[in-house]
């Protein structure tokens, strides 16, 4: 995880807030980010192994990509909220987690996006409303990579700190190895 990528681009106008956030804090910004990720629907819609339209997540039979669509539902979050992430048809459904994974280091900072410096400042970002995306380009260029949105939430590890817990069955709490390796980065407005 001390590798992973996190970048965050402004999602509403509630940028202006100095005030930091206890963890378990979510901000109405917030609260409507949560809602825009909800009313998506990503568990009917961008399912792995079909072929989906990037923008819905519905079936697309003229679609040639069927794997995952981490990558898909990340852009189209972003074109939901108005904010350009790297995204068909710039780029293909194929490795595009990768490609946005360089377009974002290359490229994000003329589109707004800045480094954010922690999961911890990650996760307050998205509980005051900001987009945030962790991603994570695989070394191999012939193998997908992986994004996707912090999520407001008020759940905290232990102590009180951290960006919440996740469950990973049979891994003792651990996640799969492609998902500690990355590093910590983010874009420019909203931070």
């Amino acid at each position: 995880m001390t590798r992973t990528t996190w970048f965050l681009a402004c999602v509403l106008l509630l940028t202006g807030m100095i005030r930091p956030l206890r963890a378990e804090e979510i901000t109405p910004a917030g609260k409507h980010l949560a809602e825009v990720l909800d009313s998506m629907q990503v568990e009917k819609h961008w399912l792995a192994g079909e072929t989906v339209h990037w923008r819905t997540g519905k079936p697309d039979p003229k679609g040639k990509q069927g794997a995952t669509h981490c990558s898909a539902f990340v852009a189209a979050v972003g074109a939901r909220l108005g904010i350009y992430l790297l995204r068909p048809p710039e780029h293909s459904q194929e490795l595009l987690a990768s490609a946005q994974h360089r377009w974002l280091e290359k490229e994000g900072r003329e589109h707004g996006w800045k480094l954010v410096s922690s999961p911890w400042k990650a996760q307050e970002l998205a509980n005051r409303g900001v987009l945030v995306v962790a991603s994570f380009q695989n070394p191999d260029r012939h193998k997908p990579g992986h994004i996707a949105v912090v999520r407001p939430q008020y759940k905290v590890r232990a102590g009180g700190q951290g960006t919440g817990t996740r469950d990973y069955p049979g891994r003792q709490g651990k996640p799969p190895e492609h998902h500690r390796q990355g590093r910590l980065q983010a874009p420019s407005r909203g931070v």
